[in-house]
């Protein structure tokens, strides 16, 4: 929290700073090729037709276990600037592992706290958008199976 009560980020997520920006039927669809061509119990290997997708949740931890996208990582806006060392870090194992850069979506309820975890991934020239709407408007499926920062560096290390 700051002197006035905000946190860090508050002035970064208005509504008229808009970043780009994901349809809920977008992400479906990459959230299926994620699954056929990068699965979760899978290494990341080169040469699949589509780029890996990584998912950042910066919702709160109860908010994240009560449901989320299957492969989210929860890495709530509270937590977010601190951990850029590590997200970037898995970003970039990510994309060497690939042999291409990853798409980035940043999702929380409304759209309001991914704003600032997009701006500071695009800051670091990160290929990042959010989830329009948030996960308000998410009609598809979700699991409570947690997913983490680790596990997806653990699949970057795979052969």
């Amino acid at each position: 929290m700051s002197k006035r009560g905000r946190c860090w980020w508050w002035p970064f997520s208005c509504l008229c700073s808009r970043v780009p920006g994901l349809s809920r039927q977008k992400l479906n669809r990459r959230v299926q090729q994620q699954e056929q061509h990068f699965p979760l119990t899978a290494p990341i290997a080169p040469g699949r037709p589509v780029r890996p997708l990584i998912i950042l949740d910066v919702r709160r931890v109860s908010e994240y276990e009560g449901g989320h996208i299957a492969g989210a990582i929860s890495i709530p806006i509270t937590t977010f600037k601190g951990a850029l060392p590590d997200i970037l870090k898995a970003i970039n194992s990510v994309a060497e592992a690939a042999q291409q850069e990853p798409e980035v979506v940043c999702i929380c309820l409304s759209a309001h706290r991914s704003v600032p975890a997009t701006r500071l991934l695009l800051a670091e020239k990160v290929d990042a958008k959010q989830l329009d709407y948030g996960m308000m408007m998410w009609s598809f499926p979700t699991t409570k199976e947690p997913y983490t920062l680790e596990e997806l560096l653990q699949r970057c290390s795979k052969k």
